[in-house]
């Protein structure tokens, strides 16, 4: 096992014990802290380096401007904070790295649930988040 694996391992342990933080899955602190979470990685281990995935373009996550998902990295890749080492990304689902962070599982599901929807208007789009997330104040006063 390599230092960052253990160390991704160990921490994610630390966060789900309770100590500190109260998520209870490495699904529920890629989902809220995960900037925190690679903060720490990127301190401990030499040579680790966070980043958004909006930091990185269109091209890089392969999906070309013609592609029906053009604007990925604005509109998808923004919302998850992750860890690069070695040419390889990692966050605390993923302590063993993957080759391309569309392969960290935050981005499969995320990607999965951008084509799902990839047909809707502006306004279907809209009203579907204002349903999804009823306790946030859509107002523009």
């Amino acid at each position: 096992m390599t230092k960052i694996t253990k160390a991704i391992k160990a921490l994610v342990t630390q966060y789900i014990s309770g100590v500190n933080y109260h998520p209870s899955s490495a699904y529920d602190i890629n989902n809220g802290l995960c900037e925190e979470f690679a903060m720490i990685i990127d301190e401990q281990i030499e040579g680790a380096y966070m980043s958004w995935g909006d930091q990185l373009d269109d091209k890089f996550w392969g999906m070309a401007r013609d592609h029906r998902i053009y604007r990925w990295a604005e509109e998808h890749a923004f919302g998850h904070c992750f860890i690069i080492f070695k040419d390889r990304y990692y966050d605390s689902e993923a302590p063993e790295g993957v080759d391309h962070p569309k392969d960290l599982p935050f981005y499969v599901r995320r990607l999965a649930y951008a084509l799902k929807h990839i047909d809707e208007t502006s306004e279907e789009f809209w009203a579907r988040i204002q349903r999804e997330n009823p306790d946030n104040d859509w107002s523009t006063d």
